[in-house]
């Protein structure tokens, strides 16, 4: 006999059902006993086999979803760690931006300080000397009228002569 599967089985056992002839004035049909028993004693011998196979199926599958759903984790939790380190990076970025922003901010303050503070001390400077020059002018014009008392204070004395 063929090797059957239990549908193949099952499939004869309904085609001796629905090709049974119907009996005389009744709806109950005339089956042939032994054929169905036969199917019946088929899928039961095969059925612990298909069970035991399904439930195999079962276990792998099921297996095979936790795993799936273990590497699904695996990949969310991945991905979550690498937005976190992104996000910190981009973090570090804007307050290392931050603070160059300020630093540059500061020298150019600290220059600017220095160019006004450089202006004042060169105008300070100038001022001490004009000051000086003055008085040394003054000391030139005191003593050149004690020594040339008979010119004008101020008249040069070449231009007196003449």
């Amino acid at each position: 006999m063929i090797e059957m599967n239990v549908d193949e089985w099952l499939n004869k056992l309904e085609s001796n059902i629905t090709l049974a002839k119907k009996g005389f004035m009744t709806d109950s049909k005339l089956v042939d006993e032994s054929a169905c028993l036969e199917c019946i004693a088929q899928i039961r011998s095969l059925l612990p086999s298909e069970l035991s196979q399904a439930r195999i199926v079962t276990k792998n599958a099921q297996h095979i979803k936790l795993e799936a759903q273990e590497e699904a984790k695996r990949i969310i939790d991945e991905a979550n760690r690498q937005a976190q380190q992104l996000v910190g990076e981009n973090r570090i970025v804007e307050e290392a931006k931050r603070q160059a922003d300020q630093i540059l901010q500061d020298a150019s303050n600290y220059a600017n300080n220095l160019v006004g503070q450089a202006y004042q001390d060169v105008a300070k400077l100038m001022d001490d000397a004009e000051a000086h020059s003055r008085e040394i002018l003054q000391v030139v014009l005191d003593t050149k009228a004690r020594i040339f008392p008979q010119y004008d204070r101020g008249m040069d004395p070449n231009q007196q002569q003449q």
